[in-house]
């Protein structure tokens, strides 16, 4: 283990200030593009419901439906 930190010393000797200086600009180029990301992930609902029953004709009958302006609860599967 000696020897590797002792190459790790070396190695950080070996930086040159400008090296330095790209190394954190692009650094913070990096967390800006997060950053715009993230307001984006932020904005999105949290819960998408999407029904995957299919809708036919036949399915459009008074008997098994809510009756106009009662609505129907998704959450339930049940006319309100």
């Amino acid at each position: 283990m000696g020897k590797v930190n002792e190459l790790i010393g070396e190695a950080l000797q070996n930086i040159t200030e400008k090296e330095w200086t790209e190394c954190v600009q692009h650094v913070i180029r990096i967390e800006e593009e997060y950053l715009k990301k993230d307001i984006v992930v932020e904005t999105l609902p949290e819960e998408i419901l999407i029904n995957l029953e299919t809708y036919s004709e036949a399915d459009d009958s008074d008997t098994d439906t809510a009756s106009e302006g009662e609505g129907y609860d998704y959450a339930t599967n049940t006319a309100r």
